[in-house]
């Protein structure tokens, strides 16, 4: 197997926390190249990566040619520029989530996309992993009967310190709230599971001396259930789970919603017989960018990762969470 060589546009910031370790050793990706603006952390990848080619211009990157695909790790509001310039290369993309910060942007970078002819995937890692499939697969299955209710959380308290804060904070930079953020895995992941919702309800609120809205609690309705979302930006990671109650049973995977693989999902039948699924601890950022590589390759890969059109639907159900919020009405998505 010849590893494909990997491009990373924005490699200081989730793609230098996750994404690089999580490579390294990978048969199957090399990072050939590497762009950033902090001329220091970028030295620090050029000591770590050996013989990767760092640049600090986006455009030389791209010219240098060394690479068989993209990916576009910078924020959301940089996503339409550094796409449009990557269209060039006529490679491949992964680009990191949202889309793009408003529904605005994700439909304008959807555009440029229409007919460019390459694969192209959103980085939303927790689609990357057997346990995930494995509910999916109970769920097609009927083994909890027809879905009746359903529970997903996300909360972390963002470091208001770091670099990265000062664009999360920004609604023109970040998008609206915590959806936005690390609460668009909640959405993309339910689309995966359950797919369009019908309509949408949701309560914004803030724990922030600056009345930022740092929390939000939504209600994704179908057409015979509704599951409940939650994400916060300001709360304790702890209850970020994964919870489905149907009509003859239920699935429970708690605190899986995290950057780190599910170990365990249990699965209860209308019986009361309960049983209890363990998996192997996975890198998932490596695993996400592995099974692009795989399919480009023309592999089939372990696990189908985010689509345009399920990046542009994620964004369209994030947008419509913030509407009803702030309007206190329903929306249809």
């Amino acid at each position: 197997m010849t590893a494909l060589r990997l491009g990373i546009i924005g490699a200081t910031g989730t793609a230098l926390k996750r994404t690089l370790p999580a490579l390294s050793g990978s048969l199957k990706v090399v990072v050939s190249a590497v762009q950033a603006r902090n001329a220091a952390k970028l030295n620090a990848i050029r000591e770590q990566l050996g013989a990767a080619l760092v640049f600090e211009r986006e455009q030389d990157l791209f010219d240098s040619g060394v690479f068989d695909f993209l990916y576009i790790a910078t924020p959301p509001f940089l996503h339409r520029r550094h796409i449009s310039q990557a269209m060039a290369t006529g490679k491949p993309m992964v680009c990191e989530k949202p889309l793009g910060q408003n529904l605005e942007e994700a439909m304008a970078v959807a555009a440029l996309l229409q007919d460019y002819g390459q694969p192209f995937m959103v980085a939303h890692h927790l689609r990357h992993q057997q346990a995930m499939a494995d509910i999916k697969t109970f769920l097609n299955e009927g083994r909890m009967g027809t879905p009746a209710s359903g529970w997903a959380q996300w909360n972390f308290k963002l470091n208001r310190a770091s670099q990265n804060a000062i664009w999360k904070l920004d609604e023109s930079l970040g998008g609206a709230g915590p959806f936005a953020d690390a609460g668009a895995h909640l959405i993309d992941i339910l689309l995966y599971l359950f797919g369009a919702p019908r309509s949408v309800c949701a309560h914004e609120h803030s724990a922030d001396a600056m009345g930022r809205m740092n929390g939000s609690t939504g209600l994704l309705c179908y057409d015979a259930f509704a599951i409940a979302v939650n994400a916060s930006q300001e709360a304790p990671s702890l209850g970020n789970d994964l919870l489905l109650y149907g009509t003859e049973g239920k699935v429970e995977a708690f605190g899986s919603m995290s950057e780190k693989s599910i170990r365990a999902v249990t699965l209860t039948t209308s019986g009361g017989k309960s049983n209890h699924y363990a998996y192997p601890e996975v890198n998932l950022y490596g695993a996400e960018i592995e099974d692009f590589a795989d399919f480009i390759a023309g592999r089939a890969p372990s696990h189908r990762g985010t689509s345009l059109d399920e990046a542009c639907l994620g964004v369209r159900v994030m947008d419509a969470l913030h509407r009803a919020a702030t309007s206190g009405r329903r929306v249809e998505v």
